[in-house]
């Protein structure tokens, strides 16, 4: 979020060394934001996949794999398929992104609109001489709509599940 709204900042990375750099710019730019939050700003992600490509790209960079793992060990990640699972009972087959965004938004149908489809995506535009400007600009809409979607599901866990206040305590005797 900036100044109240959600931003997106896309990058592409078509090489390991562009893919590096995309990945150093990720880490410090969330390092910048907790430290200047003092722990309270928090990288929302679903599922195992995002922290493994992050460690995937980052392995063989020491800098880089301490400032991931320092972030990691303090608290920095959220994985929010870990919250769901731990929370709801999903009237759904599997409890993924797709699934259960049924519970708090509203998916149009066309387009890219599963991360195996914009893997796949992502290797026909590869294999077709990177000339399908559409196609990467179709992927780049699903990245979008993914980030906003686990935002929109930060949202609604907050305004559905609030943190319980304390009980007053009482010292009358």
């Amino acid at each position: 979020r900036e100044n109240g709204t959600l931003a997106f900042d896309a990058a592409w990375a078509h090489t390991y060394e562009e893919e590096r750099m995309a990945c150093r710019c990720f880490v410090e730019s969330i390092e910048q934001r907790f430290e200047a939050s003092e722990g309270r700003a928090h990288a929302y992600h679903y599922g195992a996949y995002e922290r493994s490509a992050l460690r995937r790209v980052a392995a063989g960079d020491a800098e880089l794999e301490r400032k991931l793992e320092s972030l990691g060990a303090r608290g920095a990640f959220v994985d929010l398929y870990s919250v769901v699972k731990r929370t709801l009972l999903v009237g759904e087959p599997r409890y993924s992104l797709k699934n259960v965004e049924k519970l708090y938004r509203r998916r149009g149908g066309d387009g890219v609109n599963d991360a195996a489809s914009s893997v796949v995506g992502y290797e026909v535009w590869l294999e077709g001489g990177q000339s399908d400007d559409a196609l990467l600009a179709e992927l780049l809409a699903y990245n979008k709509d993914d980030c906003d979607s686990t935002a929109e599901l930060v949202a609604w866990l907050r305004s559905a599940f609030p943190t319980p206040r304390a009980a007053p305590v009482s010292y009358t005797h």
